[in-house]
């Protein structure tokens, strides 16, 4: 039998007719507080100041809805736009204070591990001082949090606007007091392992740069192609002739240990299979990558697996190389064409690629790893950003990726690389022992892909306990992923 909605419903739910206002859930939690509840102050708003402000300048920027991705805990820095200083507004952004987008991505969260006080937020977004911050956000960032949006919000023609309405959603207890605190250490060792991952790839692009030479763009002189630039490059597309892209091939062929390039056999393409299953989280028989899963980093942000008729493609370790995207960013989706990803096999396991990636084939790992760090430095970043073409899809042909000039580092250089990039770190952590002090100097030691492994675990981990406690279910405290 169907409900009836009475007049006082409709009234609560501010007169929207939304069918999903009016489904009935039903929670199995005993225990739990409003999310307001947790507050330790007044919710703080931000403000539009409109895109005709935004400026070049970074000294002081703008945290936009777009800046607080599903993927990531962190604020992504390097995507927030400038703002000139007479527009900008001390929103007193705090270490350990929560981002929670209201408008548009609903429910999408950030932790600040750090002080943002030359940063302000947009309209869309609020921000949260709350006690026990590292538990409140391991419940926000839930997706069965996020569902209570879904239910309790009524969607727009194009945006959704879910005013303060979420500070009325529960947070759920657990029985176990002893819970929240082991819920808080995972979440902070997530969030310690983001914050380095993206510090540890900073210290690694600074590596190269060094060997390079490389001090930045702001002095590049104005230099003109000859008739032997035409004949050793090979191509007429203005791109190719920029200052910058002339300076980028200027610096890599000057480099004292030479240059080289990657050889046509050992790269191949890809191929989106045509009877398949979707793409699951479910731990189906390949992995499939695609290059919307991958971030700027070149790291997989979002892990699926698949089952298809037909024989897979990835069988071993391999880099992967972005050959066409449409992602943005500061208005120049050309700079992830050439984003390299490294994928590792018994991380993985079998996977399987589509036609937007080349993959490099008889290689060895230190080899691998050495053209994902390289590819994926600020230094190609702008090169690709300079040579990729299409109007609506940036995108590089196999031709082209064949004629870029790559560093030709020592072995020792590629061993230090690879040593910084993936050190192959085992994680052997004794319940028995502090796992604070264990985590902190395990990270110290750790690589980025060594990060990105043990986060991927954990985040999955911490999941499991989420639903166990939305669940009102037995939580196993152990911090063996």
């Amino acid at each position: 039998m169907s409900n009836i909605i009475n007049f006082n419903q409709i009234i609560d739910n501010n007169y929207s007719f939304s069918a999903k206002l009016y489904e009935t859930r039903q929670e199995r939690y005993v225990k739990s507080c409003k999310l307001r509840d947790f507050l330790i102050s007044p919710v703080k708003k931000g403000i539009e100041i409109g895109s005709d402000a935004y400026t070049l300048n970074k000294q002081f920027r703008f945290i936009r809805t777009s800046n607080i991705l599903k993927t990531s805990f962190l604020v992504d820095e390097t995507s927030c736009v400038g703002v000139p200083e007479s527009f900008f507004e001390n929103h007193d952004l705090n270490e350990n204070s929560i981002l929670i987008v209201k408008d548009g991505s609903l429910g999408n969260v950030a932790f600040l591990d750090k002080d943002y006080q030359s940063f302000m937020i947009s309209s869309g977004i609020n921000v949260l001082n709350c006690r026990h911050p590292f538990y409140v956000f391991s419940i926000l960032q839930h997706e069965l949090f996020k569902e209570n949006f879904e239910y309790n919000v009524a969607s727009g023609s194009t945006i959704s606007h879910a005013k303060d309405i979420f500070l009325d959603f529960d947070i759920p207890l657990p029985d176990n007091q002893e819970v929240i605190g082991f819920v808080e250490n995972i979440m902070e060792s997530i969030i310690l392992k983001e914050r380095l991952i993206r510090d540890k790839i900073f210290s690694l692009n600074n590596y190269i740069s060094e060997l390079l030479n490389f001090n930045g763009f702001d002095n590049i002189g104005n230099s003109y192609p000859t008739y032997s630039d035409l004949i050793s490059v090979n191509r007429l597309d203005a791109g190719y002739y920029s200052k910058k892209s002339m300076y980028i091939r200027n610096l890599i062929e000057s480099y004292d240990g030479g240059f080289f390039y990657l050889s046509s056999d050992n790269l191949k393409g890809g191929n989106t299979p045509k009877i398949r299953s979707e793409p699951s989280k479910d731990e189906l028989s390949y992995k499939w990558i695609v290059p919307a899963y991958i971030d700027s980093n070149g790291l997989n942000c979002d892990i699926n697996s698949m089952d298809f008729t037909g024989k897979n493609n990835i069988d071993g370790d391999t880099c992967l190389i972005i050959n066409r995207t449409s992602k943005k960013t500061d208005g120049q989706s050309g700079k992830y064409v050439g984003i390299a990803s490294f994928y590792d096999y018994s991380f993985f396991g079998e996977g399987h690629h589509n036609q937007g990636f080349y993959r490099l084939v008889n290689m060895d790992k230190v080899d691998l790893i050495t053209i994902v760090a390289i590819l994926n430095h600020p230094i190609y970043r702008e090169y690709f950003g300079e040579i990729s073409v299409g109007s609506k899809m940036k995108e590089i042909k196999k031709y082209n990726l064949i004629e870029i000039p790559l560093p030709d580092f020592s072995r020792d250089i590629k061993n230090k690389i690879k040593e910084l990039y993936f050190n192959e770190l085992k994680w052997d952590f004794s319940d028995n022992g502090n796992f604070k002090d264990y985590d902190r100097n395990w990270c110290s030691d750790a690589g980025i892909f060594d990060l990105y492994i043990m986060l991927n675990k954990q985040k999955a981990f911490l999941n499991e306990v989420i639903e166990n406690i939305y669940n009102n279910e037995w939580v196993e405290l152990t911090f063996d992923y």
